[in-house]
C-alpha cells in the first residue's frame, strides 16, 4: 500500500486526529526505510561484484608470477637468450604482483 493510499484510508475512517496523524507519519516512514532498505541492496550487490572482479584478478595475478618463474628459469624450454626470458619474466612479475595487490584491494574493499 503506497502513502497515498495509506493516507486516504485513514482520513476516510473515524479515527480521531491524533491518531490519524500518528499513522501518517508511521506510513511515511515505513516508506522511508523501504528506499533506504533498496538502496543497501544496491551497495550489497555492487560489493559483491567487487569481491568477484578482485578475485579473478587476483588469480590472474597468481598466473602471472607464475607463468614468470617457468620463464625465468626456463620450464617451458624455450630457445630464447637469458636477456629476452629475463626482460619478460620481469615485465610478467611486475604485471603479476600489480595485478595481486590490485585483487586484494578490491577484495577488501
Amino acid at each position: 500500500m503506497s502513502l497515498d493510499e495509506t493516507h486516504q484510508v485513514v482520513q476516510s475512517s473515524n479515527l480521531p486526529e491524533d491518531l490519524k496523524e500518528i499513522v501518517g507519519r508511521i506510513a511515511r516512514d515505513a516508506e522511508d526505510m523501504d528506499l533506504r532498505l533498496s538502496e543497501f541492496k544496491i551497495l550489497h550487490k555492487t560489493k559483491m561484484v567487487g569481491v568477484a572482479v578482485g578475485g579473478s584478478v587476483f588469480v590472474l595475478g597468481i598466473l602471472f608470477v607464475l607463468v614468470s618463474i617457468f620463464i625465468f628459469f626456463n620450464l617451458f624450454s624455450l630457445n630464447y637468450s637469458e636477456k629476452i626470458r629475463l626482460a619478460v619474466s620481469s615485465v610478467a612479475t611486475v604485471i603479476g604482483i600489480v595485478q595481486l595487490l590490485a585483487g586484494i584491494l578490491l577484495i577488501g574493499r
